[in-house]
C-alpha cells in the first residue's frame, strides 16, 4: 500500500469481529463466501488453517495478516485440533478527490485495496493491541463510535503500511547476507560447513542464520550444502577424468566410499556408472 492510494482512501467500517474456536463448530470448520459483501482484513492470533481466495489456496498460522477484497470468492477452512483464531475487521471504501476547478468532490471507481492478500508479521503485538481497540469500539457502540470506529481502522492501515515497509526492507537485508553465504558456500564446498562458521562469516547469530536461510533458500544448511556438493559432483564426474576419490576430497568428503554411497543413492547409479552414461 501506499500513501497516494491513502490520500483519497474514504473508509467505512461494518463490522469488527473475533473469531474463536467455539466459532467454528456451527460451520464444521469451513467457511464459503461466493461473493463477499465487503472487504475483510483480518489477524490470524493463534491455530492454522488455509484461505482460498478465487482459486489460490493460502496458509494461515499464527502472525498473518489477511486480505480480501469485495466481490471474492472466499472459502476458508481449519481442523478441529489446533483451530485457526483471528480478529476481523469488515469495511466499505470510497476513493474521492477534490475536484478544485469544480468545486466537487469525484468519487473514483472502487477495486481491490493495493494490499498483498497474506502478510507475516513475526512481531505482531501492536496488530494485536490495534485489533482490541477496533473491537472495544465496535461492540462498545457509544456516541461517535462509528467516527472512532474509523479513526482506528486508519491507524490500523497505516500500521500495516509501516510494518510491511519495515518488514520489506528487513528481508532485503536478509536476502543479502543468504547471498554473501551461498557465495562462501561455494568458495568453500570442501570444508567443514556448519552454522557457526557461517554466522561467523556473516557476524549473526547461529539461530538467526539458520532460520534467515531456511526461510530464504527453503532448505536447512546442511540441505543446501549437499545439492551444491551433489551437483558439483555431476559436474566434475561428466567433464572431467579426475578420480572419483579425489572429486570426493574436492567437494568435502573425506570418506570416498561415503561419498559414494551418498550419490548412489540420490542419483540411483555409482558415479562410476554416471560418468560412463
Amino acid at each position: 500500500m501506499n500513501y497516494d492510494f491513502m490520500d483519497n482512501f474514504v473508509p467505512q467500517l461494518t463490522n469488527a469481529s473475533d473469531r474463536p474456536e467455539r466459532f467454528w463448530v456451527h460451520f464444521q470448520y469451513t467457511i464459503v463466501r461466493e461473493e463477499t459483501l465487503g472487504h475483510t482484513l483480518g489477524l490470524v492470533r493463534s491455530g492454522e488453517g488455509f484461505l482460498e481466495l478465487n482459486g489460490k489456496r493460502h496458509k494461515l498460522r499464527s502472525g498473518v495478516l489477511f486480505y480480501v477484497p469485495k466481490g471474492s470468492y472466499m472459502k476458508m477452512t481449519t481442523q478441529p485440533t489446533n483451530t485457526l483464531e483471528f480478529y476481523s475487521s469488515q469495511f466499505q471504501y470510497n476513493h474521492m478527490h477534490w475536484e478544485s476547478a469544480s468545486d466537487s468532490w469525484i468519487v473514483a471507481e472502487k477495486g481491490p485495496i493495493p494490499l498483498q492478500t497474506t502478510m507475516f508479521f513475526t512481531e505482531n503485538g501492536a496488530l494485536l493491541d490495534a485489533y482490541r481497540r477496533l473491537l472495544h469500539l465496535w461492540k462498545g457502540k457509544d456516541a461517535g463510535y462509528l467516527w472512532h470506529c474509523k479513526l482506528e481502522l486508519l491507524q490500523l492501515l497505516n500500521l500495516v503500511i509501516r510494518m510491511t515497509r519495515e518488514s520489506s526492507k528487513h528481508i532485503q537485508q536478509n536476502a543479502v547476507l543468504v547471498e554473501s553465504a551461498i557465495a562462501f558456500i561455494r568458495d568453500h564446498l570442501r570444508d567443514d560447513l556448519n552454522r557457526a562458521t557461517l554466522a561467523r562469516h556473516l557476524s549473526v547469530s547461529p539461530g538467526h542464520f539458520a532460520g534467515m536461510f531456511k526461510r530464504h533458500t527453503g532448505y536447512s544448511l546442511s540441505e543446501y550444502v549437499h545439492r551444491l556438493r551433489m551437483d558439483q559432483a555431476r559436474f566434475l564426474l561428466r567433464s572431467t577424468h579426475i578420480p572419483i576419490h579425489q572429486i570426493a576430497a574436492e567437494i568435502g568428503y573425506d570418506d570416498s566410499f561415503y561419498f559414494s554411497r551418498r550419490f548412489s543413492k540420490e542419483n540411483g547409479m555409482s558415479p562410476r556408472d554416471y560418468r560412463k552414461t
